[in-house]
């Protein structure tokens, strides 16, 4: 159930999306879903810690979540993208889900979920990690 209602919020979440706000839709994304079910989240973190398989599902949508986003940049950019482009923003979602999942479980704080500062320096982060330039959402140049 989770993962058919997961793929097909996937298959339209970047309809619409544009160089200046792709970042914005994937770290909204990610934030959403663990604001809106924290307690079912925190139980799968549980489960996970204690049942490695219990994880193969969650994977297997978080990789297609990343594909989605990849696909959505290449085709924003009119190019495809790079190994090292490629690298970066699967390690900038990898940091995201990263930092979602402490913040949840242990809220080391400053910052909280729901704070409007988390998410704007989640994006942040993201921009930087993946080497996407925040003014218009291409590679930054290195």
């Amino acid at each position: 159930m989770h993962g058919d209602q997961t793929r097909g919020l996937q298959r339209t979440w970047y309809e619409g999306a544009t160089l200046e706000n792709i970042v914005t839709r994937a770290v909204v994304r990610e934030l959403e879903f663990v604001l809106e079910h924290p307690n079912f989240w925190r139980a799968a973190l549980r489960k996970g810690a204690t049942d490695p398989t219990f994880w193969q599902e969650f994977r297997e949508l978080g990789r297609e979540s990343v594909s989605r986003f990849l696909e959505c940049h290449a085709k924003l950019l009119g190019r495809a993208l790079g190994e090292d482009e490629i690298e970066r923003v699967r390690f900038a979602f990898q940091m995201v889900r990263g930092t979602l999942n402490n913040t949840l479980m242990n809220q080391p704080g400053p910052f909280q979920l729901e704070d409007e500062v988390f998410r704007r320096q989640m994006e942040r982060a993201f921009h930087l990690i993946a080497g996407i330039d925040a003014a218009d959402g291409a590679g930054a140049k290195r």
